[in-house]
């Protein structure tokens, strides 16, 4: 018995939670076991699911939770076969939650499934990160690359939804029956010649949208078919980031071309060109071709306008049988998602440069503001044409990063470099400027002869408060560590910066970054912490009993920080880039071949260079230490690869405890949603530190 079950779920009723509540018993333990329900917090409910829950549990002292799902059997039966058959059978099992059990009700007319909770890990759409979007996609391409001929496509035709050619034709032209059998009134009538005549209009134009499909829609292969940002977990793990598929109830066959547009959709206009690239590289590494986005616009056009054809159908049915009038209010929104339809890769969109360099804060890309109207007032402008290298006025402006507390802002001046390049304008607060300006004034020039992202100049505000960097735009491909050239460039260039030789006046110029620096920063986060604990009442009990953890975990890794600097000895002290992530990295095509640059200087120093060898941290580059230390033994042949993979893993631990301090600021607001998302970035840092510190005690120096 599960003690606190005993109401039904919200928007069941009880004759519905019988078959549940034995499933349950049964995988939490059975009778004998001591469960009591701490809470079933429902987090999605539609017309074909009816409801997604998540049911936490304390089972004999441990605490345990579980994702139950509620619908149709046939969309039921459809996900269990894709988790349990379709997708183990190209590799891929491991890409889906696991289905932990599943029972129907009696009377057949409901099924629930009970799944792992691998947590709010949900692909965010609204301000997406990079390397989390890449997991994603780089799942979705193997999902579409590897069932293209698999011999189980005719089982998931049969079973799955017909997500074919054929589905098109068929949703258009009963769309029209359904919408032609109404008798709509006087005031529903241009609504209704206007969907009609839209809907015809789309039939016969079929043909060619038909053939458009078979010839660059791709071969039929398995679809997702509800493609949402929302549908695809990324869970940071010690190996990387691992992306997950969920809500599989419409998965079916059909040409690959399908899915894509609905993921599309989800995010921004501006972030929608750089998602595409990173498919078109997927892709490119199976060797399938890519459409030409004027083709891709097409066929887009034609996924999403089928979509809405389907829309029509059930409103109007209503309508038509049953005289509902909420199905003309239905078809009114209908009419208006028609109205709104615009190109998916709008042409001036496609033109711009796809990857934006994203806030340190965050790691994300952001919406572009392109000012075109009194630019020279605009203050990134002015400081610009204050440099003695002014090259010449911008023709725009965009806002890479906006200015909030003390973190500076990031522009991007259209038109302002050598013969029209874009140049990246940097406004800092005055200390991290007077760094990054010694690192790109006196350090790079010192020691790096190779390709780097060229340095413009620098000025002070009139106060001294702020100071603004003027950089090349270090357009290129966005960094992957899930591509293993670019894991081999970025250890090729930490050794060969990390053997160049700089000045001791320079060196005694830079910031430390030894052990002893990241061990202050523990020492300042646990005092924050515990003051937080101890007067913040904005906190829950819950929250605060997580920032208790937090510390404890603290005071373990600072008992034990002798040893942890003790395997550091063995290292040269160099310089330190301290932020060594996929947001501050850009692959250039050379004459000479691909080049890292490397940008983003506001954390580096000198010192034991672990942090940047991270390799399983969200965002980090993780270079190929193998290739690291092959360069770097050249000049110190006592090293031994497992001292640079020990060191790594102290790595680890040392930006976890840096990144800890970057939530922190949030607890002081009284925003229940500002206090949420500290509460998850903190709840994501808890495990990775108990995972670095099992790295480093499974290292052996």
């Amino acid at each position: 018995m599960i003690e606190g079950f005993d109401k039904p779920l919200e928007g069941c009723v009880q004759s519905e939670m019988a078959e549940l509540r034995g499933l349950l018993e049964e995988l939490l333990g059975g009778r004998e076991a001591e469960v009591r329900l701490l809470e079933q917090p429902m987090l999605r409910s539609h017309a074909h699911v009816s409801g997604v829950y998540r049911l936490r549990f304390a089972i004999n002292g441990q605490f345990r939770s579980m994702i139950v799902k509620f619908g149709d059997p046939q969309n039921m039966r459809r996900s269990e076969l894709a988790a349990k058959r379709w997708l183990p059978a190209v590799g891929l099992g491991d890409h889906v939650p696991a289905l932990l059990g599943s029972v129907t009700e009696r009377n057949g007319a409901h099924a629930w499934h009970v799944y792992e909770d691998l947590g709010d890990n949900r692909l965010d759409s609204r301000m997406p990160d990079q390397e989390r979007v890449r997991a994603a996609i780089a799942v979705i391409v193997q999902l579409h690359t590897r069932f293209a001929g698999h011999p189980l496509l005719g089982e998931v035709r049969r079973h799955g939804t017909d997500l074919g050619v054929h589905h098109y034709e068929v949703n258009c032209c009963d769309a029209i029956l359904a919408l032609e059998a109404c008798q709509p009134a006087e005031q529903h009538r241009a609504l209704h010649e206007r969907l009609l005549n839209r809907l015809r209009k789309l039939r016969d134009e079929l043909p060619s949208r038909t053939r458009a499909f078979e010839e660059w829609g791709g071969p039929d292969t398995l679809l997702h078919g509800n493609l949402s940002p929302r549908n695809v977990l990324v869970i940071p793990r010690a190996a990387g980031l691992h992306a997950s598929l969920i809500d599989l109830d419409h998965s079916g066959a059909g040409p690959a071309g399908h899915d894509l547009p609905y993921f599309l959709r989800r995010f921004a206009t501006c972030h929608r060109p750089w998602i595409l690239d990173f498919y078109a590289q997927e892709l490119a590494r199976v060797g399938w071709p890519v459409r030409p986005k004027r083709e891709l616009n097409f066929l887009f056009d034609t996924a999403m306008s089928v979509r809405l054809a389907n829309c029509v159908i059930w409103p109007a049915i209503a309508i038509a049988q049953d005289h509902a009038l909420w199905g003309w209010d239905e078809l009114a929104m209908v009419d208006q998602w028609f109205e709104n339809l615009e190109p998916l890769l709008p042409l001036e969109a496609v033109d711009r440069p796809s990857i934006r360099r994203g806030a340190r804060s965050t790691g994300q890309p952001v919406c572009p503001e392109i000012l075109e109207e009194s630019i020279q007032e605009h203050l990134a402008v002015r400081a610009w044409k204050k440099l003695p290298t002014y090259s010449s006025e911008p023709d725009g402006v965009e806002t890479l990063r906006s200015e909030t507390g003390r973190d500076g802002a990031v522009y991007r001046l259209y038109g302002a470099g050598p013969e029209g390049a874009a140049v990246i304008a940097k406004r800092s607060p005055a200390e991290k400027w007077r760094l990054e300006r010694l690192i790109y004034e006196d350090v790079i020039p010192a020691i790096w002869q190779r390709p780097a992202v060229h340095y413009y100049g620098s000025l002070a505000d009139p106060d001294d408060v702020y100071g603004w960097l003027f950089l090349e735009d270090a357009e290129g491909l966005a960094y992957s560590p899930l591509d293993e050239s670019h894991r081999v460039l970025a250890g090729q260039w930490l050794g060969e910066m990390h053997l160049a030789s700089l000045p001791a006046e320079v060196q005694s110029r830079l910031p430390s970054r030894d052990p002893a620096f990241y061990l202050q920063s523990l020492r300042d986060t646990r005092h924050i912490l515990l003051d937080h604990v101890s007067h913040n009442p904005a906190l829950s009990n819950d929250f605060a009993a997580l920032l208790n953890r937090i510390v404890k975990f603290l005071d373990l890794l600072e008992s034990q920080w002798d040893q942890l600097e003790k395997m550091c000895e063995a290292m040269p002290r160099t310089l330190v880039h301290g932020d060594f992530s996929i947001t501050n990295l850009r692959v250039r095509e050379g004459a000479c071949g691909p080049a890292l640059l490397v940008f983003d200087w506001e954390s580096a120093g000198w010192g034991v260079p672990a942090v940047d060898f991270t390799q399983f941290i969200h965002g980090a580059a993780r270079p190929d230490l193998n290739v690291y230390y092959s360069i770097l033994k050249r000049a110190h042949p006592h090293l031994k690869l497992e001292d640079i993979q020990a060191v790594a893993a102290r790595g680890n631990l040392f930006r976890l405890i840096d990144e800890a301090r970057w939530p922190l600021p949030v607890l002081e607001s009284a925003s229940r949603d500002l206090l949420m998302r500290s509460r998850s970035t903190l709840e994501t840092f808890e495990p990775l530190l108990v995972e670095a510190l099992h790295e480093v005690q499974m290292v052996r120096r």
